[in-house]
């Protein structure tokens, strides 16, 4: 998911002018040549279990209930810290209150828990 993930940020950046199109393609060859040295989280059918449950815990889109799952799977799995890493605000809420350690931290505003 990260692959998709960074390929479709990086484009959303040149869409908006953020980024030029020759600095984005290089940031996500970059990417990939990194890619071996991260942590690939399979996803089963528990995964995906956890993930319909976070959803509705934390007003969540599904591919980024997805990411929660895997990054807390990964957490309890390594028995050790784990950064999330998005630019997604409410995705990065919710890791906090799901104890994970959130990166950016500056974009998390201050704001109560969803509803439930």
């Amino acid at each position: 998911m990260s692959r998709v993930e960074v390929a479709a940020a990086l484009a959303q950046a040149v869409r908006v002018g953020r980024l030029g199109r020759a600095a984005a393609l290089e940031a996500h060859r970059r990417f990939l040549r990194e890619r071996p040295d991260l942590i690939e989280v399979p996803v089963d059918a528990a995964l995906i279990s956890r993930a319909e449950q976070l959803v509705w815990d934390h007003e969540l889109r599904g591919y980024h209930a997805v990411q929660l799952a895997a990054a807390l799977s990964l957490q309890a799995a390594l028995q050790g810290k784990v950064v999330l890493a998005s630019f997604d605000r409410r995705l990065l809420q919710a890791g906090a209150r799901a104890g994970l350690e959130v990166w950016p931290t500056r974009r998390l505003p201050t704001s109560r828990p969803p509803s439930r």
